[in-house]
């Protein structure tokens, strides 16, 4: 009897996924991540993706309720901004975005910037790391946008040595042996997401403090556009900023006090 074995089995499968000690032996195999600020640095990313699954277009929303129900939060907005001002709109999500560590790539990429004391574990060949994020919020305001979303996750291979891989990473992507190693070992104390801007870049890059946690603004002082996502225009500027349990963004043509008064007044 084919069928019954079969649904026997499947139903032993479930109880066995159900169990806590099988869930917590599954988990065993990952290690998860949670990306709690922003790091700025002038690079060139190294490392293809692939889009997310469950990515889509921006949705038109009349309200942040109406929002509220597609993200599965209620999002803070500044109070400086009158909501029904602003033209609501929500994204995503962009599901999990994956880099294949691909050696013959990387070794080729970590020659060309001279970069030939780094060695590679042959092990990491075919290596997958994870990168998720939810549904965003997005407001346009005149020429400027206010962005929210839950903080990113990020996914390795259980006993993968993520900090040695950010040093490597951070290394084919043209920084000194100096720079890889201080980034990856802030990285390893408090993970970060890796804002890396073109060598060319003309601007202004520092921290800022803001009243719901550590940011990093981004001044855009030259006449080139920016091809790389979210940078900002030539007379633009981007802030983005952290708090445990969202991401922020600001984008447009306003001054770094603007910006940060409009940060601070997010409730």
């Amino acid at each position: 009897m084919l069928i019954p074995a079969l649904a026997v089995v499947s139903i032993l499968l479930f109880v066995l996924l159900a169990l806590p000690f099988t869930r917590a032996l599954a988990q065993q195999f990952l290690q998860r991540f949670f990306i709690g600020r922003f790091e700025a640095v002038r690079a060139t990313d190294p490392l293809s993706e692939t889009p997310g699954p469950n990515a889509r277009e921006p949705q038109p929303v009349s309200d942040l309720n109406a929002a509220a129900r597609l993200l599965g939060f209620m999002p803070r907005f500044p109070r400086l901004i009158a909501p029904e001002s602003a033209k609501l709109s929500v994204g995503g999500p962009r599901g999990a975005r994956i880099r294949k560590i691909n050696l013959a790539d990387l070794t080729r990429r970590l020659r060309r910037v001279g970069a030939r004391d780094v060695s590679i574990p042959p092990n990491w060949e075919g290596i997958e790391i994870e990168e998720s994020s939810g549904p965003v919020l997005i407001a346009e305001f005149g020429d400027n946008m206010f962005v929210q979303l839950p903080p990113n996750t990020m996914v390795a291979p259980a006993g993968f040595p993520i900090t040695q891989f950010i040093e490597v990473y951070c290394r084919s992507a043209g920084m000194s042996a100096d720079q890889a190693r201080s980034l990856s070992s802030k990285w390893a104390k408090s993970p970060a997401l890796l804002m890396l801007l073109p060598t060319d870049f003309q601007g202004e890059i520092h921290d800022v403090v803001l009243a719901s946690g550590p940011g990093v603004l981004i001044k855009n002082t030259g006449s080139q556009q920016q091809a790389c996502n979210w940078c900002p225009d030539p007379s633009e500027l981007m802030l983005m900023w952290s708090a445990p349990d969202r991401w922020y963004g600001l984008k447009g043509p306003m001054t770094d006090q603007e910006a940060i008064n409009l940060a601070n007044s997010v409730e």
